[in-house]
């Protein structure tokens, strides 16, 4: 997921400082500060689901020979793969 730019100068490179949830955990809510003017905003962003397992296989690739875990992997890099 691309993170939001900063709203006051527009700079791509944000950080987040605290995530808090709503109370019907249907948001997950942030406060993020700008690296370039230090300006602070929230941003906001539906609540994560859980994979079912037995719809869904998640699939993580290997990087040379040695096998990728959840750590190394990049987002842009895995792989859900529907199951028939």
């Amino acid at each position: 997921m691309k993170l939001p730019p900063c709203p006051h100068c527009k700079h791509p490179k944000t950080y987040c400082t605290i995530t808090t949830y709503t109370q019907d955990m249907q948001t997950i809510v942030r406060h993020r500060k700008c690296e370039a003017c230090n300006h602070s905003f929230w941003t906001t962003q539906p609540f994560e689901q859980p994979i079912d397992p037995t719809e869904t296989k998640v699939i993580i690739p290997t990087f040379g020979k040695k096998i990728a875990d959840y750590k190394s992997a990049k987002a842009s890099k895995v792989i859900l793969e529907p199951i028939e």
